[in-house]
């Protein structure tokens, strides 16, 4: 049970981590040639594909899982994206309330898709 929950808590910083380097690219993107967002659903299915080619490069660095399959294989397909979604959305709350620009991943669908994107290539490609 400890090592399903650290193999969550894995994925789960790591896809944080990679999504909020990933916003502050695009906002510098954004304000350098004053680009504005796409809409949701564009932006989910490009954030989705972009996590899951994040998701595929990583199973070619550790092919094998990071830690053995628990009692329910699967459940970073659910909690993935709802943590990074859920921490990203108040990522984007916290920098549109001190003035910075944002992008969709700094939304709850845009990081959402994201981390469901690298969680389900990991799942379908890791050993």
């Amino acid at each position: 049970m400890l090592g399903l929950f650290l193999g969550l808590v894995f994925d789960i910083v790591g896809e944080i981590v990679c999504a909020i380097i990933w916003e502050l690219l695009v906002c510098l993107y954004r304000a350098v040639f004053d680009r504005s967002n796409w809409g949701t659903l564009a932006a989910m299915v490009g954030y989705a594909i972009i996590g899951a080619v994040l998701g595929g490069t990583s199973v070619h660095v550790w092919p094998g899982r990071v830690f053995a399959a628990g009692q329910a294989p699967g459940l970073s397909l659910v909690l993935a994206p709802l943590c990074v979604g859920w921490t990203l959305a108040r990522w984007g709350d916290m920098r549109r309330e001190r003035g910075y620009i944002t992008s969709s991943l700094a939304t709850f669908a845009g990081g959402g898709a994201f981390a469901f994107g690298a969680a389900l290539a990991r799942f379908v490609g890791a050993r």
